[in-house]
């Protein structure tokens, strides 16, 4: 069995591949991000970040759907990048709002959840950002970068120092990515008028 230092470091890298490939609108993203989500589900298990374990099974799921969502596009040549109405925010802070009470709520009452309502906020943030990402939606990086800055707090507190500096990266990647997907979205819109 590896020890948890060794399956953080390889849970990083694959982690770190995943997201440049993503900024990258590379399809390859996906079955990368799926050995990532399998390698942290072990990781935050052992660390008893409950929410964020069960977390991982829905990135792996979501990761398939994106796989399948890209590739049907890429198959009929478009790679449409959307921007986000106001309905679509309203929906999106209410459910990272709703997510984030109810699982925090249980978390921390039924639970032994280190952090339970950190925890809670990163994942309910963290499962809006994934699904936006996967429809290509560009307002996802600004959820991630969020979400990302209260990550890299909670994983130096838990001393997860290694996946602190991984969501620092992936902050920068995410700005990266979300200046990336806005030049496909201008380019995109020129082309319509």
């Amino acid at each position: 069995m590896f020890s948890l230092t060794i399956l953080e470091t390889f849970a990083a890298f694959t982690g770190i591949i995943a997201v440049l490939l993503t900024a990258k609108q590379s399809l390859w993203c996906w079955p990368v991000a799926l050995i990532n989500v399998v390698l942290y589900a072990i990781v935050f298990y052992q660390a008893k970040l409950f929410a964020d374990t069960a977390l991982q099974l829905f990135y792996f799921c979501s990761s398939i759907y994106g796989w399948y969502y890209w590739k049907k596009n890429q198959e009929k040549s478009i790679h449409p990048v959307q921007r986000m109405s106001k309905a679509n925010w309203i929906l999106s802070l209410s459910s990272i709002i709703l997510v984030f009470i109810l699982l925090g709520f249980g978390l921390k009452n039924y639970t032994s959840a280190s952090m339970p309502l950190t925890d809670s906020l990163c994942v309910a943030m963290s499962l809006c950002a994934q699904l936006l990402m996967a429809k290509r939606y560009l307002e996802n990086w600004l959820i991630w970068i969020f979400a990302d800055i209260i990550y890299v707090a909670l994983f130096i507190f838990k001393e997860l120092y290694l996946t602190a500096v991984l969501y620092a990266i992936f902050i920068a990647i995410a700005i990266a990515g979300y200046s990336e997907w806005k030049k496909t979205w201008i380019s995109q819109n020129q082309l319509k008028v």
